[in-house]
């Protein structure tokens, strides 16, 4: 019917035109072209005002239930979704000329529903009541039953931007009696061993990469223990599905959400299925409300083809786009500095450190590492000390020293031996004793679900300690705030700062009915806020102790981090790869293990891009600091902002290569690392160059070690001193075959200056 009408309007517009042309002739008007074009152009529109540009207008569409499967797309994919509940069937990548499954048709979104009267649940199937599409969106809404009555509606909306999909719940809305605990988007995308060859990877500790067909029905898991299942204290909550032609990955975005990851075997089909598990409450107790997440982001799902380009599509795909999309490090402060820490006093136990003594120490690190920078973290520096006087920073603790101590320790070591001195901080444990008198509140401490102040541990042997409720401590104007300007100002801090627990404990939720905040509002208006506070304010980057997801963005360096091994799940199957230190290498720095006496071994920094912290006593012997800092921190400062191009694992062995003309091998029998196309650590001995005018040459044992003399240097203006921590040697340098030779001494630094 608007065919013919067209080719009507098409006749009647060639008419006119025509008879226009004939009254033209006849009273001979000049037919320029410019006046052709205005008739033309007026004639076309009309008899075609469909061409005119509608004024834009803004109504939302209207829901409707539908009947077949929908549709929502963009130029980079098209998703297909299930009209019967809204699940997505498929994925179509238009760019990569591939698909995804999309969810099983026999698995559901479901919800926990809680009943407020008894706190009796009910896991349910939820039903599709409506659908909404919009550009590059589709919502669809839910309604939620319990005992077969309507007890409520919520949304879940996808959206597209590109090749990246979020999905978020939204609008929700519940019956007075009722609240929506969890929401249950299972299976959001799926792979299938029938398929074709496919894989995925999953990030317990640095990453393990699964084949499909090797896998062992199971799930992911979740924490069972201290930290109550949620998986925020997953170091990465990304899963990442590969196939020959795409990538898949998911980020679970949502502090408390768990990740899913299930593989299942129907006869001799395997199958994986990426999801999700969304709360929207945390479970009060009989005397303690159910506490709103106030986190609507169930996850992303990004999808990719050969992303680095190398002609290959892998898991590096998967975790350089990560790697790109997550935010930047906060600061490069730490970019070249050796951290380090030393315990002054636990509160009630002996002094082991004083001012004095520590800034001994700090000039004894300076003379064993070239004076080069280094950041030295003081614990149990306020009176009490560590782990007993906190939340009273207001007096600096006697038994270290008097003020006058600290200041000349502070500003001494920045001006003679480039350091930076600080503090190692605790702004999650409160005690209640004599050194905290006037300034303990106890409405700063959260409650549980039964009521009580929170308490966990007495770190000291004999305090137990209190668990800050985080929100309403660092409330604008509250005492948080002011403590944090106070210990910047104060104590004349400058750039960085060691706060225990801060990225440990990151989902604690505060039941007081007077500040009740759940884990993801403690982490934000509390944490986020302190962290936030010293950066914007201060310059001061709050460094901590353990690798957390939601630290990325906030801190730029955690001292300890994740063991290389990937997890055991799947029937132990796969293969360990360092996804975790792609993805995060433009993100946050983190270190090994904690607990591990030493240096972090070389293999491991090489492999999962980490340094271990030194926790160094006033009497450390000078070889630890040495091993320390040369086998770990100086090649870290060359290659851990460096790409990785490849990465080959044959059994034991492993090759990467990285950008700069670098790389590493790594196998039981030898460990090899290059820099800009020269050795600059073979096993245990370490030669690489600080900066451009000196080369570290450092071994375990008693070695001789070559390094190529840099081009344009003349050899007799290069000089080598060892580095002991009350003197300076000459040692003899050779030239053999353009290479700088060298007899080093076991453990005892050499500095080539040139």
């Amino acid at each position: 019917m608007h065919f013919e009408h067209d080719i009507l309007n098409m006749y009647a517009m060639l008419s006119w035109f025509l008879k226009l042309s004939i009254i033209y002739k006849e009273i001979n008007l000049n037919q320029n072209r410019i006046l052709n074009i205005i008739i033309y152009i007026c004639c076309v529109l009309l008899f075609f005002p469909s061409l005119i540009p509608a004024r834009e207008t803004h109504a939302s569409p209207t829901w409707y239930n539908p009947t077949q499967a929908l549709i929502l797309e963009n130029r980079s994919i098209r998703i297909t979704f299930d009209h019967a509940d809204g699940l997505p069937n498929q994925y179509d990548l238009l760019k990569f000329n591939d698909h995804f499954l999309g969810g099983d048709k026999n698995r559901k979104i479901e919800a926990v529903i809680r009943k407020l009267a008894d706190h009796s649940e009910k896991r349910v199937d939820v039903i599709l009541s409506g659908v909404k599409m919009q550009p590059e969106m589709a919502n669809f809404r839910y309604q939620l039953t319990f005992d077969h009555a309507p007890v409520g509606t919520f949304e879940i909306h996808y959206t597209l931007d590109h090749s990246t999909i979020f999905i978020t719940i939204e609008n929700v809305s519940e019956s007075k009696e009722f609240h929506l605990i969890e929401v249950i988007t299972g299976n959001l995308v799926t792979i299938m061993q029938k398929d074709g060859p496919s894989s995925f990877v999953y990030n317990n500790q640095a990453g393990k990469l699964v084949s499909l067909a090797e896998a062992q029905p199971g799930g992911i898991g979740e924490d069972t223990g201290a930290f109550g299942g949620y998986p925020n204290i997953s170091v990465l909550p990304v899963v990442a599905l590969i196939k020959p032609r795409s990538v898949c990955t998911m980020e679970v975005q949502g502090f408390c959400n768990k990740t899913v990851l299930d593989v299942t075997r129907i006869g001799k089909n395997t199958q994986a299925s990426i999801g999700v598990f969304t709360p929207y409450y945390q479970r009060g107790g009989l005397s303690a409300p159910d506490l709103i997440i106030h986190q609507n982001k169930i996850c992303r799902i990004d999808f990719a083809g050969d992303y680095d380009g190398n002609g290959t599509i892998n898991w590096l795909d998967a975790a350089k786009m990560v790697s790109d999309y997550l935010p930047g490090i906060p600061t490069h402060f730490y970019d070249d500095k050796f951290l380090w820490i030393i315990q002054g006093q636990v509160g009630r136990h002996p002094v082991e450190a004083t001012f004095d003594e520590v800034s001994q120490l700090i000039s004894r690190v300076s003379a064993l590492t070239d004076n080069n920078p280094q950041i030295c973290y003081i614990s149990g520096w306020c009176k009490g000390g560590h782990d007993t006087g906190y939340p009273n920073v207001q007096q600096l603790n006697p038994l270290l020293g008097d003020e006058a101590a600290y200041i000349t320790l502070r500003d001494e070591a920045k001006k003679r031996y480039n350091t930076t001195v600080s503090f190692d901080d605790n702004y999650d444990d409160q005690y209640l004793n004599e050194f905290t008198t006037g300034v303990f509140d106890e409405d700063n401490i959260a409650k549980t679900a039964d009521g009580k102040h929170m308490k966990f541990n007495a770190w000291n042997g004999q305090d137990s300690s209190y668990i800050t409720g985080m929100a309403h401590y660092m409330r604008p104007g509250g005492p948080g705030e002011a403590r944090v300007d106070y210990t910047a100002t104060r104590y004349g801090l400058q750039s960085t700062l060691l706060i225990d627990a801060a990225t440990w404990w990151t989902i604690r939720p505060d039941y007081d009915p007077n500040h009740p905040a759940s884990a993801p509002t403690n982490l934000i208006d509390g944490k986020f806020r302190l962290f936030d506070r010293y950066q914007k304010r201060y310059g001061i980057n709050i460094t901590s102790e353990l690798l957390r997801y939601p630290a990325v963005g906030h801190i730029a360096m955690v001292c300890d981090g994740p063991d290389s091994q990937g997890g055991n799940q799947y029937g132990g199957a796969g293969t360990d790869i360092p996804f975790l230190a792609v993805a995060y290498h433009k993100s946050i720095y983190y270190g090994c293990p904690g607990g591990i006496p030493g240096p972090n071994r070389i293999s491991e920094m090489l492999y999962n891009n980490n340094i271990r912290h030194g926790w160094l006593t006033k009497n450390v012997a000078d070889s630890i600091i040495t091993n320390i800092y040369f086998t770990n921190y100086v090649p870290w400062f060359k290659i851990h902002n460096l790409d990785i191009l490849s990465f080959k694992r044959n059994g034991t062995t492993i090759d990467m290569e990285l950008s700069q003309n670098s790389s590493i091998h790594l196998s039981p029998e030898s460990v090899t690392a290059k820099y800009q196309g020269n050795i600059i650590i073979r096993n245990d001995d370490i030669t690489c160059p600080i900066d451009d005018h000196r080369i570290t040459f450092y071994s375990k044992y008693n070695k001789t070690l070559s390094y190529p003399l840099p081009a344009g240097t003349d050899e007799s203006a290069v000089k080598a001193m060892a580095l002991y921590s009350g003197r300076r040697e000459n040692v003899p340098v050779s030239f053999i075959d353009g290479l700088i030779t060298i007899h080093c001494t076991k453990q005892v630094p050499v500095i080539v200056y040139y």
